[in-house]
């Protein structure tokens, strides 16, 4: 499994204002986002069952229709309200591609730079609608050695309050610690 959302002593949280019920909007904490990685991590840091920390990415009506409409995907659910509660939805929801450009920032964020993104494989589960947040989480389930480094494959997952709204596995390649000195060689 890959873990909650739990806020532990410590932790480093952020304040959101959220709406629990329609018309009641508390404060809640939830984990921080993480800073990009502006190195990127060598194959040999890396061990199975590492996990990543939490992400938190709050979900906004300009983050649905600007993500709809970056990857041309023009279907009205997107971005009419209206007519997205004509075809049974409460309201529009997030796209494929938005959920898939979040869950590869997440993990080459935590990856650093030079890492290649090789293998997705996602799949959705609930909507990600206006005011929801969706928490990221991955794991590492899986290591291999490559001539130049090794390949990495992460458990991913993104969870709003419905459940999860995404699930799948990434493979990435990162290089070696003495990748650098190679190549200054040749």
């Amino acid at each position: 499994g890959l873990g909650s959302e739990q806020i532990y002593i410590g932790m480093p949280v952020e304040l959101s204002i959220e709406e629990v019920e329609p018309g009641l909007k508390l404060p809640l904490f939830r984990p921080a986002r993480e800073p990009r990685n502006e190195t990127t991590r060598c194959f040999e840091e890396v061990a199975v069952d590492e996990a990543l920390a939490p992400c938190p990415v709050p979900i906004t009506t300009t983050q649905i229709v600007a993500g709809a409409m970056a990857s041309r995907d023009f279907q009205d659910v997107h971005h009419d309200p209206e007519l997205a509660k004509q075809r049974g939805s409460p309201n529009i929801f997030m796209n494929i591609m938005t959920s898939l450009g979040l869950a590869t920032r997440y993990v080459t964020d935590w990856a650093g730079p030079e890492a290649l993104l090789r293998n997705v494989k996602i799949r959705l589960g609930v909507p990600n609608y206006p005011g929801d947040t969706m928490t990221l989480f991955a794991r590492v389930t899986k290591t291999r050695e490559t001539p130049d480094g090794g390949l990495l494959e992460l458990e991913v997952r993104g969870a709003n309050r419905m459940g999860d709204h995404l699930s799948g596995t990434m493979e990435l390649e990162l290089p070696r610690r003495d990748h650098g000195a190679k190549r200054g060689e040749s």
